[in-house]
């Protein structure tokens, strides 16, 4: 258990203790949630049945995952492995879903070392580029704790808009994706494509 102590008040301590006990049980309650996810493969299979997103755990004790997209014969398409070495850096994806049109993968991840608890990043997969987005990269700092989708293909989620220097708010947001791709200079994604 994490407590901070020091050679002092045997008070002060405990005070100090529980202040961070809220953070400790938010962290352990999460990274219990994502183990308990990761320890299983899902699949995901587009509306039209063309492609199958596949969410495949790096192994039973690390929660981290990775991403393949298949066509419906079985040929990988893509490949995008969010694993780290230590099992500590890298992301376990949360919840995955095909927008109704088929065209985009959207799913959200968490860092599995405890960095930034609560953060959840979403990605987009779009199929006719074969190519991952980070949705944060186009819209700002995402702090939902999850997504909803819209036909054809529009997210809805929140992102943070600052409120002069120190707070900021919620700001509810929906982000259409076939805009995203429409402009003229996309981002290409944050992470090249990992081919292992």
């Amino acid at each position: 258990m994490l407590l901070l102590w020091s050679k002092g008040d045997p008070a002060t301590n405990f005070t100090m203790s529980l202040k961070f006990l809220p953070l400790l049980v938010f962290t352990c309650c999460v990274f219990g949630t994502i183990l308990a996810r990761a320890r299983q493969t899902n699949t995901y299979i587009t509306h039209d049945r063309t492609l199958r997103a596949r969410i495949i755990p790096v192994s039973r004790k690390c929660p981290e995952s990775r991403l393949m997209i298949l066509s419906r014969q079985g040929v990988l398409r893509y490949r995008k492995n969010f694993s780290s070495p230590d099992c500590e850096h890298g992301a376990a994806i949360v919840r995955g879903e095909w927008t109704p049109d088929s065209q985009f993968f959207v799913f959200n991840v968490e860092s599995t070392g405890g960095h930034q608890p609560g953060h959840l990043p979403v990605y987009f997969y779009s199929q006719k580029r074969n190519k991952l987005y980070r949705l944060e990269d186009y819209i700002g700092y995402i702090v939902a704790q999850d997504f909803t989708l819209q036909a054809p293909h529009i997210i809805h989620t929140e992102r943070q808009k600052w409120i002069g220097q120190r707070s900021f708010e919620e700001v509810p947001i929906q982000v259409n994706l076939g805009q995203i791709m429409k402009r003229r200079h996309s981002r290409t994604e944050p992470y090249k494509q990992a081919r292992q």
